[in-house]
């Protein structure tokens, strides 16, 4: 009886976990995900698209395609106007592919659009500073993915023209120096003055 009863509980694990392993999504699962999370992105339910990103991302084998699941989060971030949360999920999307430059491009944009929205910038020149991070950014994109160099230049022309106005008398003391920003975006920045 005890072997009988041992025998009928390997079969029943047996026939559970037979069960189960169907469900486990394969690495063409995480792909519908992600296509699903697209369809989602598309028709602007982001909160569905988050879902299926989170699904892709736990259940994916492969970094480069985490990568891309976690840079995807940031655009639904960007889009949301959650710049924290853009920021943080770029930059999982780096630690998962150091040469992911869109994921610089992201953040860069996410600087440019919502740094002026930090509270802890009092001043207009630091204000004017986000656009030299963003530019930072914009220019790290260009240097580890070559394919971006277009974009990445058309950005930095852009927005260098919200570089901080450094009166002339102070453009010795300004130009080329170092300035952290605070808030959520906590980057050393150079100053750069705007050219006219």
């Amino acid at each position: 009886m005890k072997y009988l009863l041992a025998f009928l509980c390997v079969l029943n694990c047996y026939t559970s976990f037979s069960q189960n392993i169907d469900t486990i999504p394969t690495h063409n699962n995480t792909n519908t995900y992600y296509e699903t999370a697209v369809n989602y992105m598309k028709s602007e339910n982001y909160k569905l698209a988050e879902q299926q990103l989170f699904l892709a991302i736990n259940h994916s084998p492969d970094s480069l395609n985490i990568s891309k699941y976690y840079h995807a989060l940031s655009l639904i971030n960007l889009q949301q106007k959650q710049p924290e949360d853009c920021k943080k999920h770029a930059l999982l999307a780096l630690d998962y592919n150091p040469k992911f430059g869109e994921a610089y491009i992201t953040i860069g944009k996410a600087y440019a659009a919502y740094g002026k929205d930090c509270e802890c910038l009092k001043e207009p020149i630091e204000w004017a500073l986000t656009y030299c991070a963003a530019v930072d950014k914009f220019e790290e994109a260009k240097r580890v993915d070559t394919s971006l160099i277009q974009e990445a230049n058309e950005l930095i022309e852009l927005y260098s023209n919200y570089f901080p106005d450094c009166h002339p008398y102070w453009i010795d003391e300004w130009d080329n120096k170092k300035f952290k920003i605070e808030c959520w975006i906590q980057e050393v920045t150079v100053i750069r003055c705007r050219k006219y």
